[in-house]
């Protein structure tokens, strides 16, 4: 079965849910334009009595290229694993998005590749034998300076390709996405 609950704000309450059963819910904004790209699913299982906490994110260390997190629930609640996005923007029109997936209830994970001096927003929610718990944030900006962005000269070659050639500083890897 499914259903759509509208609202004004970024919240809701969805009511008159039965218990003992497994629930799946995402989001998109409505706009004049149309809607827009839905949210990533979220299952939940209504249990009489039990709230799933969200699951604390501590940040480890972090230096120009790389941060280290651990991940821990409170409560005595199974988790089977995590689900961790890091989000960034090199500029205010893209923001760039790593999903990760981990199993096991203790997690600790360091992230490499990152770009110095850029800010980082971690959230997490666990996965559980009663569903998925609420999203857990944590903010973070690496060290260092932001390398400059590279040049970029595209030309076309024919129709159906184009050829691509950039310059910018030394030492850090850059290429098309």
């Amino acid at each position: 079965m499914w259903a759509s609950q509208r609202t004004a704000s970024n919240s809701t309450e969805i009511k008159n849910l039965v218990v003992n059963a497994l629930y799946t819910v995402r989001v998109a904004a409505v706009t004049s334009r149309g809607i827009g790209n839905w949210s990533d699913s979220k299952s939940i299982t209504t249990i009489k009595g039990k709230v799933i906490p969200p699951p604390d994110i501590h940040i480890d260390s972090y230096d120009e290229n790389s941060l280290s997190f651990t991940l821990t629930m409170d409560g005595d609640i199974k988790v089977n694993g995590y689900v961790v996005n890091l989000f960034w923007a090199f500029d205010t029109h893209k923001q760039e998005k790593r999903t990760l997936t981990f199993r096991g209830s203790s997690l600790t994970h360091k992230v490499g590749n990152l770009t110095a001096h850029t800010s980082y927003e971690i959230s997490a929610w666990a996965k559980t034998d009663l569903g998925d718990s609420p999203l857990a944030f944590e903010h973070v900006m690496t060290r260092g300076v932001r390398p400059p962005a590279p040049s970029l000269k595209a030309k076309a070659i024919n129709q159906t390709a184009v050829e691509c050639t950039w310059t910018g500083p030394r030492n850090v890897v850059s290429g098309p996405e």
